[in-house]
């Protein structure tokens, strides 16, 4: 969303521009030149109407409208990038598997919430929490309350290495693997905390719906 406004780049080109991530594509961002007047007024005015809609849209959303099944088929489509990369030299086979059983948590997950199962209460608590686990998974790699660099980072940073490994010397490779053990061993460790989230919401909210029916059941005639 920071880079709704930017300038198209034929125009950042003309102007002799290099890319910036701000300020619609003008290299005053982050300088002292960054003033009111760099701004369009009406660029400006059109962009709050934008942010403003989606914030208030998901804030008086009755459900979050976020579907981590997107996020982990994007999990999906980088690792077999990145098995593609390495080869047999190492497996992702714990990654996928991991992954396989938070699909099919994730699953369930969103077919109950198109029913009265799960409270929305209940169900936008967990969506906020899975996104605390797998949004960082996705773009950090140093601990959550460190600072990664301001710079690009590869989908599923801890594992990217295996994307270089054809230019990696040979005796850089049992280094390598280390590495990518390490990272595998984070992200799987997201994953499965992420599919007992699930699991356990759908558990209880199976729970109160046979306590409902059962209760229901005894006091009829």
């Amino acid at each position: 969303m920071m880079l709704s406004s930017t300038m198209p780049q034929e125009l950042a080109a003309g102007k002799g521009y290099y890319a910036v991530g701000g300020c619609g594509g003008n290299i005053a961002w982050h300088t002292e030149n960054d003033t009111l007047e760099v701004a369009d007024r009406a660029i400006m005015l059109q962009d709050i109407r934008v942010y403003l809609a989606l914030v208030v849209g998901i804030a008086n959303a009755p459900l979050l409208p976020f579907d981590w099944r997107a996020t982990t088929d994007e999990f999906g489509r980088t690792l077999a990038q990145y098995q593609q990369a390495v080869g047999a030299a190492y497996r992702f086979d714990a990654s996928r598997d991991a992954l396989l059983d938070l699909d099919s948590a994730l699953e369930s997950l969103y077919n109950s919430l198109a029913t009265p199962a799960i409270n929305p209460i209940v169900a936008n608590d967990l969506i906020r929490r899975l996104a605390r686990i797998l949004v960082p998974i996705n773009h950090t790699l140093l601990p959550r309350f460190s600072h990664d660099l301001a710079s690009a980072m590869p989908a599923l940073p801890g594992l990217a290495l295996a994307s270089r490994w054809a230019s990696l010397p040979p005796e850089h490779h049992g280094f390598a693997l280390t590495q990518l053990r390490r990272g595998e061993n984070k992200l799987v460790g997201a994953l499965r905390q992420a599919r007992r989230e699930v699991d356990l919401v759908i558990l209880d909210s199976s729970s109160n719906t046979t306590g409902a029916h059962h209760g229901h059941t005894r006091s009829s005639p």
